[in-house]
């Protein structure tokens, strides 16, 4: 660090300030501002090192830092000696080179004006980001300070509200500070002089590192007014969560039993768990994906402050434990936390899920907080259960989702249904809850998460009623599943063995006879939807034929096992980004067929084709008309569809509604490519190369180390997974 000789001399105990005592964690007395890192932007740094880093050879990271300093400073117009590199290194097990460098103004660092360089093991730049300033206009220390150390310690303290002694003692190094004897402080406070970027300006700041034992903060604190002016917590840990709700892969409560869980989140959809928003920790069921309350005294208009504004259950050690007694009414007493809790643990759980297969911040989802990865924020889900149930008799039996442009919040209602004796309530159905979120996934994805009306034709809106069916069907098929389960969704709801649909869903087709051509007669969306559904549901085995099964316990965060239901969910919401608005059978098909073309090069198309002809919608099939049944398939696919599977037929079951309200949005279209591709092995395993059209995950690599997709897949690549993916083998 550059030490300049206005750091030096600047050191005056503070022996007289007098303090009121504290007790000693109390936690925020006045509210702190919390430290703020200014969006880094991406960079096109035209930089090649290939003689300074070889795939094969030792690279000299100090080289490729030096030479990296030089482009950089040549991109933003600096002097070099305003760049200075924080770290380096060559990642072991992938051979990738990672530069950080903090902006330098007058010697004197800038603590959040900072960039990063990362290269390819053959020194080709893969991507650069720097939120440095172009603002050089610093003087505020280049005179005297006017607080010293110690002060800024007792600052920071008394806007904690943490008790301080009547005395610190300050010894310093150099440009180096260490401040001893604060009671509230598990070892001496480091100290030092920073820069803090705040918009365009630089405020001289004391950097202050406190390790208070139960968290560790570094604090800037005005070096002219002694303002905290921002604090980072460095602790990355939430609190524990426990649960009693319908296991996440399983329909419904069986015998009112409810499994307990603990942290059911996936960090990688939810890296704060459910309960943080904005940094903040809720001690209820309102979290950054969904805010989740009863609602059974609710208007018919409701603003979302005043969905916000109802009553939740809360827990200051997060256990929401609560009973199920399907014997007494869905409204009574007992019931009524229990559903909250569990419609807000499958909201999360349909969110996590969703996210890992692309529908994250920048695709439109639905958060209160984007974590600063794109999209627009502020949108989590509003979902109440019981709705309207004392306002409104005709709340009844039911379900929807309302879905507007990227932004505002989704709202979910689920209702009572009072065709059973007791009464139920939909919130305790996960298949329910699952078909209801899988409307905001559609709607948001099919054309662009700001345009809310692609899917609201009779045509198109009844195939998002399929698609939500299929993710009812897939998230919630048992472990012990084959192409021979017949599957009823909302059996627990009606209250019997029949569930909420025409037919089970099936690959028999005396079970299931449901084609393409019933269309000519069919305009109710829940009746297209289960056309669209059954045949979703043929190429789903088709495809786990192809590339074997992964439990549905395991598919959240199986989306890179190459497994036929992992793919097939990939394929089939990389199908809604690319279709158009307001898609009929044949472009949504093709859709899922070009999906299948770009992520994993076609290796799939055989069974695609074979699954959708097999219930009418072959390469031959017209769009409107009579819509006549087509079962061609492609030539190149070897023959005609199969048209049954040996399974016994089971009742007709009876049909109830669960709808979707739409007022919807989308997110940007996905292009898709038609390059040709190798995709014979898992990214975990060495082999022949593969290519950027296998999975999200072997793109990547792809464009960070090109060896991997024009020679071999080698240990390396393997080993990328976890250093580039960000995902272990």
């Amino acid at each position: 660090m550059h030490a300049p000789s206005f750091f030096l001399g600047l050191l005056a105990v503070c022996s007289s300030l007098q303090v009121n005592a504290v007790p000693l964690f109390a936690r925020e007395a006045t509210t702190v501002p919390a430290y703020h890192q200014p969006e880094a932007a991406s960079i096109d740094l035209s930089l090649n090192f290939p003689t300074l880093a070889t795939r094969d050879g030792v690279a000299n990271i100090d080289s490729l830092s030096a030479a990296a300093v030089d482009a950089l400073a040549a991109s933003l117009k600096i002097s070099k000696d305003q760049i200075k590199v924080s770290s380096a290194h060559t990642s072991t097990n992938g051979g990738t080179h990672h530069l950080n460098f903090v902006q330098v103004v007058n010697g004197v660092e800038v603590a959040n004006a900072v960039a990063n360089i990362n290269l390819t093991p053959d020194g080709k730049p893969y991507s650069v980001y720097s939120s440095f300033t172009n603002n050089q206009a610093a003087s505020s220390l280049t005179k005297s300070a006017e607080i010293t150390a110690d002060v800024a310690v007792l600052k920071f303290a008394q806007a904690k509200g943490l008790a301080t002694p009547d005395r610190l003692t300050v010894k310093q190094t150099g440009d180096k500070f260490v401040v001893s004897g604060a009671p509230f402080a598990a070892q001496n406070i480091k100290a030092s002089k920073k820069f803090y970027r705040k918009g365009e300006e630089l405020i001289a700041c004391w950097d202050l590192s406190i390790d208070l034992g139960h968290t560790w903060q570094n604090a800037f604190v005005s070096i002219a007014t002694g303002e905290i002016v921002g604090v980072s917590d460095w602790s990355s840990h939430f609190s524990d969560a426990t649960y009693s709700a319908v296991g996440q892969n399983s329909q419904a409560p069986v015998n009112s039993q409810l499994t307990v869980l603990k942290n059911p989140w996936n960090l990688n959809a939810s890296p704060n768990g459910w309960h943080v928003i904005n940094g903040v920790e809720r001690k209820d069921l309102y979290g950054n994906n969904v805010a989740a309350a009863s609602n059974p005294n609710g208007p018919d208009s409701q603003t979302n402050d005043d969905v916000l504004a109802l009553s939740r259950p809360s827990s200051s050690s997060l256990t929401f434990n609560y009973a199920l007694n399907d014997g007494l009414d869905a409204m009574n007493p007992t019931n009524i936390n229990a559903a909250v809790t569990n419609m807000f643990v499958a909201t999360n759980t349909a969110h996590d899920f969703f996210y890992n297969y692309g529908f994250t911040e920048n695709a439109g989802n639905f958060q209160f907080d984007n974590l600063g990865k794109g999209g627009v924020e502020g949108d989590g889900v509003l979902a109440t259960c019981q709705d309207m149930y004392y306002t409104d008799s005709q709340s009844r039996n039911n379900a929807n989702f309302l879905t507007p442009a990227d932004g505002d919040n989704g709202r979910m209602r689920m209702y009572i249904f009072d065709v059973t004796n007791p009464t139920r309530d939909g919130a305790f159905d996960n298949s329910v809850v699952y078909h209801e979120y899988g409307h905001g996934l559609s709607n948001r994805l099919t054309g662009g998460p700001s345009n809310p009306n692609c899917l609201g034709s009779a045509l198109s809106g009844g195939m998002g009623e399929g698609w939500s069916d299929t993710w009812a069907v897939v998230l919630t098929l048992p472990a012990t599943a084959t192409r021979y389960t017949d599957i009823d969704m909302g059996r627990y709801v009606l209250g019997g063995d029949k569930g909420i649909r025409t037919y089970p869903y099936s690959t028999s087709l005396t079970t299931n006879p449901h084609k393409y051509s019933e269309l000519q007669t069919t305009s109710e969306v829940h009746d297209v939807g289960e056309i669209w559904c059954s045949m979703l549901y043929e190429v789903l085995w088709n495809m786990v034929d192809v590339s074997g099964w992964v439990a549905p316990s395991q598919l959240l965060t199986g989306f890179i096992s190459g497994k036929g239901n992992a793919d097939f969910t990939s394929v089939v919401i990389q199908g809604m980004k690319n279709q158009p608005c307001s898609p009929n059978f044949i472009q949504a098909r093709d859709a899922i067929i070009a999906a299948d073309k770009t992520l994993f090069g076609g290796k799939y198309a055989c069974a695609i084709w074979k699954g959708f002809a097999k219930r009418g919608l072959g390469s031959k099939a017209v769009n409107g008309g009579s819509y006549t049944n087509s079962f061609d398939i492609p030539s190149t696919c070897s023959g005609t569809a199969a048209t049954t599977t040996a399974k016994a037929s089971t009742a007709t079951t009876t049909k109830a509604a669960t709808t979707s309200s739409k007022a919807a949005t989308t997110t940007s279209k996905a292009a898709t490519t038609t390059a040709a591709s190798t995709c014979a092995h898992s990214v975990c395993s060495t082999g022949v190369m593969l290519t950027s059209t296998c999975n999200s995950c072997a793109a990547q690599i792809c464009a960070a180390d090109s060896y991997c997709c024009t020679n071999s897949w080698d240990s390396i690549c393997v080993g990328e997974v976890a250093s580039i993916c960000g995902l272990a083998c």
